[in-house]
């Protein structure tokens, strides 16, 4: 498994983000309870987080946000999967 393949990158950081968050709570699966949209914006939020550190607009406060985007626009698309 290699980090520069996109596939093992994403896996990767969704497996990271969500051992990290099931320790919280002690469950896997909380995040469920959240609608799609929340996580979609929540997301989207990270993601501009992350381009604002990159680019020098904010500091950098110790958070990946480019894994917590991935993280959250993964549990955006689970959620809308399940309306199908």
């Amino acid at each position: 498994m290699s980090l520069d393949d996109p596939r093992y990158a994403a896996f990767a950081a969704i497996a990271s983000v969500m051992a990290i968050g099931s320790g919280k709570d002690g469950r896997d699966d909380s995040w469920r309870q959240k609608p799609g949209f929340y996580h979609l914006t929540k997301g989207v939020r990270h993601a501009m987080t992350h381009l604002m550190q990159k680019m020098g607009v904010t500091e950098a406060d110790g958070e990946d946000h480019l894994k917590l985007a991935i993280c959250r626009l993964s549990m955006a698309l689970a959620q809308e999967s399940k309306k199908s």
